[in-house]
C-alpha cells in the first residue's frame, strides 16, 4: 500500500498515533502481532492486534507516546473499532490518503474505494481469520474431550481413595488393638520390674545393714587397739615395735593421735573432705530448685556435699528455699548480690567446693537415686584417675515426664580432642577432677551460654577422659529454660570457642611464628637477673629475643652482669648509664627490640613451665587486647597480684590487686577476667600499641602502669590477666640480702620523685590516688594535705 501505515495504541485514556511505511506493515504483523481482526471504512482500513501471550509489544513505545493524541484519534478508536476496545493496546489504520476524516464523514459514507490489491490482501486475512476461528473451534473440541477424560479419571481416583480410607480405618481399628495389648504387657513388665526392684532394694538394705554392723565392730576393734597402744605408750613402751602386730587402720589412727595430726575420713582425703561436690548455680527456677536438691541430698551414695550460690535471683521464692536447706549438714548455700552470669557462678560453686570431684546440676534438671554411687564406682575401676567424666541423659518434660533419651556411646571412642572439634557431646551429669581446673583455670565468662563446650576442649587437651553408658542425669526442657532463647548466641561462642582451641593447641605444640621480645631491666641483684635468665632459658619454647636493660647499677654489678651476658650467649645487654625509671626504661625495651609481642619482667621474676604460651594464647585469641599480665606468686605461696582492679570516684581514685594474699591453692585465682590496669613487672604488650601509646616518664617510681592502662583502655582497648601463666616474684621482703641493697633502695623508694608522679597524675587524670600510707610516707599527715598543698598551687587536670 502506498500510503503510511498509522498505529494507534491506547495508554489509559489517551491516544498516540504513529506513521510506518507500507514497506515495515508485513514485518510489523509478522514478528510483534499474533492475529488481527479486519474493520473497513471509507478512508481506511482498521485491524484490531493483541499482542503474543506473556509478551508486551514493543510497537508503540515512547516514541509513539511523543505524538500526543487529541479529538481525531479518540474519534478514529471509538468508531472504528465495534468490540470490546478497552481490552486491545494497539490498533493499525491503513490510510488510503491524507489524515483521519472526522467522525461523521465516516458514518455517512460508504464502502472505501479499494484496488484489487486492497482486496486481495483483505481476503487473505479474512482467510486468515478464517482458519484462525477454525482452529480455535478444533482446539475448543479437543479441550472439552480432555475436560470429560479427566472428570473420569477424578471420579475413579474418588472412588479409589475411598478404597484406601476403609482400609486405612481397618488398619487403625487393627493398630489400637494391637497397642492395647502391648500397654496391657508393659503395664504387666513394668509391674514385674517393680516388683524385682523392690526384692532387690531389700536385698542392697540387708547388704549394707550388714556393711554397717562389720564396720561398727571394726571402729570398736580399733578403738580397742588405738587404747592398748596408748596406754603402752604412756607406760614407757616403744609402740614401734607393735605396730606390726596392730592392724594398719589402727596404725594410722594412733600414728595420727600421736603426732597430732588431722583425722583423715574413710575415704582417705584430708580433712575430712567429700568425694563429691555437687554444684549447684541458681538463678530463678524457684519451681523446680527443691527437686533439683531433693534429688542430691536422697542419693544413695553418702560421701558428698551440695554447694548452691544464687546469681542474685529476681524469683522471690527462691531465697525462702535455699534457706530451708542452709542448716542442712551436706549443704553449703552462698548468695551474690549481683548477677554474675553462669561462668562466673560456676566459678564462686568450685571456690566453695571441697570435693575431689565436682558434678555439675543446673538448678532446674534432677539426678537419678544412684548417680553418685555408679559414678563412685567407675572412678574407683579406672586406672588413673579420670579428669572428666560423662554420660548419657534423658530429657524430660516440665512435669518430669520423659521426652527422649540422648546416646553419646558412638561419640566415646575417638581422642576426645579431636571428636569434641565435630561438636559437643559431653553430656550431663559432667564430673571434673578438682585439680583438673589446675592445668586448664575455671569458666570463661566470654562463653557464657557455651561455657560447658568450651571447658570440655580445655579438659580434652591431655586430660582424661571417661564416658559412663548409663542415664543418670534428667534434663528438664521448658519454655523458661535459659539455652532455649539463645540458640543463635550458643552457636556462634561454640565456633569461637574452637577456633579458640586450635589456636591454643597450634601454639601448644610450638607452632608459632611469630617473634616474642623479652625485656627485663635490671637494677643491681645481679643473682636475680641471673635466675631470671636462667628461668627464661629453661621454660620458654616459643621464639623470642631476650635483652637485658641495665638502668643505672653499680659498677661491680655491670661488671658482674657482662661477665654474665659473655658466658651465657643468651641475650643481649643493654647499659642504659643512668636510672631511666621503669617507665623510661621500658620505652627504650620496645624501641631496641624486633618482636611482634614485647613482655616486660623485673629481674626478680622466675617464669614457670607454659608461662609464654598462656600469654601468646591470650593475646592472639583477642585482638583488642593491649596487655594481659600473668598470676604472680610470693615464694611462700601467697598471691601477689593476679591483676588490678581501679575505683573511681569524684576526685580519688583507688587502684587494688586482684586476689592479693590468697593462697596459690585456691581455686579462685584461676578466673580469667578483663582487668581495669595491669601491672607491668610480669606482662606482654602489644609492641606496636607501646610505640603509639608509650610510658609517661614524668611518672616514676610507682603509677607508671596504672597512668599507662587508664591511657589505654580510654583509647578503646582491653587488659586481661592469665591466671595459667604462673611466675614466682622473689620480692625484695622475701631477700634479706637484697634489703641491705641501699642503691636500689634509694633509687625505688625516691620521696621526691613520688611526690612528682603524685602530682603529674592528678595533672594528667583530674583524680588523687587515695593510698593514706604513701602519703604520711612523703611526710603529709595525710592526703588532705596533698591535696591542699597542690590545690594551692593551682593544678589544674589536664
Amino acid at each position: 500500500l502506498s500510503p503510511p501505515t498509522r498505529i494507534v495504541s491506547r495508554a489509559g485514556k489517551s491516544f498516540h498515533i504513529k506513521e510506518y511505511p507500507h514497506t515495515e506493515l508485513p514485518a510489523l504483523l509478522s514478528s510483534r502481532f499474533a492475529r488481527a481482526r479486519i474493520l473497513l471504512q471509507r478512508n481506511y482500513l482498521a485491524t484490531r492486534i493483541a499482542p503474543p501471550l506473556g509478551e508486551e509489544p514493543a510497537g508503540a513505545p515512547g516514541g509513539a507516546r511523543k505524538d500526543a493524541s487529541g479529538p481525531r484519534a479518540t474519534a478514529a478508536f471509538d468508531e472504528g473499532i465495534e468490540e470490546k476496545i478497552e481490552d486491545a493496546p494497539y490498533f493499525i489504520a491503513l490510510a488510503t490518503n491524507g489524515p483521519l476524516p472526522p467522525a461523521e464523514e465516516r458514518i455517512d459514507l460508504g464502502p472505501p474505494e479499494m484496488t484489487e490489491r486492497d482486496r486481495r490482501y483483505i481476503q487473505n486475512l479474512e482467510g486468515g481469520v478464517a482458519e484462525r476461528d477454525r482452529a480455535i473451534a478444533l482446539a475448543r473440541e479437543e479441550s472439552a474431550s480432555r475436560s470429560e477424560e479427566m472428570r473420569a479419571r477424578l471420579a475413579e481416583a474418588e472412588l479409589l481413595a475411598a478404597s484406601k480410607e476403609r482400609e486405612a480405618a481397618l488398619r487403625s481399628e487393627e493398630a489400637s488393638a494391637i497397642r492395647k495389648r502391648l500397654e496391657e504387657s508393659e503395664a504387666l513388665r513394668a509391674s514385674e520390674i517393680e516388683k524385682r526392684n523392690r526384692y532387690i532394694q531389700n536385698l542392697e538394705g540387708g547388704v549394707r545393714e550388714r556393711d554397717d554392723r562389720i564396720r561398727d565392730l571394726e571402729i570398736t576393734q580399733s578403738r580397742r587397739e588405738v587404747a592398748l597402744a596408748l596406754r603402752l605408750v604412756q607406760a614407757g613402751i616403744r609402740v614401734n615395735r607393735l605396730f606390726g602386730k596392730i592392724p594398719t587402720r589402727s596404725f594410722r589412727l594412733v600414728r595420727d593421735r600421736l603426732a597430732r595430726r588431722p583425722r583423715r575420713s574413710s575415704n582417705g582425703r584430708p580433712g575430712g573432705a567429700p568425694h563429691f561436690s555437687v554444684v549447684i548455680p541458681v538463678y530463678n527456677h524457684g519451681l523446680y530448685i527443691k527437686q533439683a536438691i531433693e534429688s542430691v541430698l536422697g542419693q544413695t551414695f553418702d560421701d558428698f556435699e551440695c554447694v548452691l550460690y544464687d546469681d542474685a535471683s529476681t524469683d522471690p521464692e527462691v531465697r525462702g528455699l535455699l534457706e530451708r536447706y542452709a542448716g542442712h549438714d551436706k549443704v553449703v548455700v552462698a548468695y551474690g548480690r549481683e548477677n554474675l552470669g553462669i561462668s562466673r557462678a560456676l566459678n564462686r560453686c568450685l571456690s566453695l567446693a571441697r570435693g575431689e570431684y565436682a558434678a555439675f546440676l543446673d538448678c532446674d534438671d534432677f539426678l537419678d537415686k544412684d548417680a553418685l554411687r555408679k559414678v563412685a564406682r567407675a572412678i574407683e575401676k579406672s586406672v588413673a584417675p579420670p579428669d572428666f567424666l560423662y554420660m548419657n541423659r534423658i530429657d524430660v518434660d516440665e512435669k518430669g515426664e520423659f521426652v527422649r533419651l540422648w546416646d553419646f556411646t558412638n561419640r566415646s571412642s575417638g581422642p576426645p580432642a579431636e571428636e569434641l572439634l565435630k561438636g559437643m557431646f559431653c553430656s550431663h551429669l559432667k564430673v571434673v577432677r578438682r585439680d583438673a581446673f589446675r592445668r586448664t583455670g575455671l569458666f570463661r565468662a566470654e562463653y557464657d551460654a557455651a561455657q560447658d563446650y568450651d571447658m570440655a576442649l580445655r579438659l580434652s587437651e591431655g586430660g582424661a577422659f571417661r564416658f559412663l553408658p548409663e542415664a543418670l542425669y534428667r534434663h528438664r526442657v521448658h519454655p523458661a529454660q535459659a539455652t532455649q532463647g539463645s540458640r543463635g548466641m550458643q552457636e556462634a561462642l561454640a565456633g569461637k570457642a574452637r577456633e579458640t582451641a586450635l589456636i591454643r593447641r597450634r601454639i601448644a605444640r610450638g607452632d608459632f611464628s611469630k617473634l616474642v621480645s623479652i625485656v627485663v631491666l635490671s637494677l643491681g641483684r645481679v643473682a636475680d637477673t641471673k635466675r631470671c635468665i636462667g628461668a627464661i632459658e629453661k621454660h620458654t619454647r616459643l621464639p623470642h629475643e631476650v635483652l637485658v636493660i641495665d638502668n643505672g647499677s653499680p659498677e661491680a654489678s655491670i661488671r658482674e652482669l657482662r661477665a654474665f651476658a659473655e658466658s651465657a650467649r643468651s641475650f643481649r645487654l643493654h647499659e642504659s648509664g643512668r636510672n631511666l625509671g621503669c617507665g623510661g626504661g621500658r620505652n627504650l625495651g620496645a624501641q631496641m627490640v624486633g618482636g611482634e609481642y614485647v613482655v616486660f619482667l623485673d629481674n626478680d621474676i622466675e617464669v614457670s613451665p607454659g608461662w609464654l604460651e598462656a600469654l601468646a594464647t591470650e593475646m592472639e585469641t583477642e585482638p583488642r587486647l593491649a596487655a594481659c599480665c600473668c598470676r604472680v606468686v610470693f615464694p611462700d605461696g601467697k598471691i601477689q597480684f593476679n591483676g588490678g582492679g581501679m575505683r573511681r570516684g569524684a576526685a580519688r581514685v583507688r587502684f587494688d590487686l586482684l586476689d592479693t594474699g590468697k593462697d596459690v591453692s585456691d581455686l579462685s585465682t584461676l578466673e580469667t577476667y578483663d582487668c581495669d590496669w595491669v601491672p607491668g613487672g610480669a606482662t606482654i604488650f602489644r609492641r606496636k600499641l607501646l610505640l603509639e601509646l608509650p610510658y609517661d616518664t614524668e611518672i616514676s617510681g610507682a603509677y607508671e602502669d596504672n597512668d599507662w592502662s587508664m591511657r589505654i583502655r580510654a583509647a578503646g582497648h582491653r587488659l586481661r590477666n592469665a591466671p595459667l601463666a604462673a611466675v614466682t616474684h622473689h620480692h625484695i621482703d622475701f631477700n634479706p640480702e637484697a634489703r641491705r641493697d641501699r642503691h636500689y633502695l634509694d633509687a625505688r623508694y625516691d620521696k621526691k620523685a613520688l611526690e612528682s608522679t603524685l602530682a603529674r597524675f592528678y595533672e594528667k587524670h583530674g583524680v588523687f590516688i587515695d593510698e593514706e600510707d604513701l602519703y604520711r610516707y612523703l611526710g603529709y599527715e595525710g592526703s588532705d594535705a596533698f591535696i591542699a598543698k597542690h590545690e594551692r598551687r593551682g593544678g589544674v587536670p589536664i
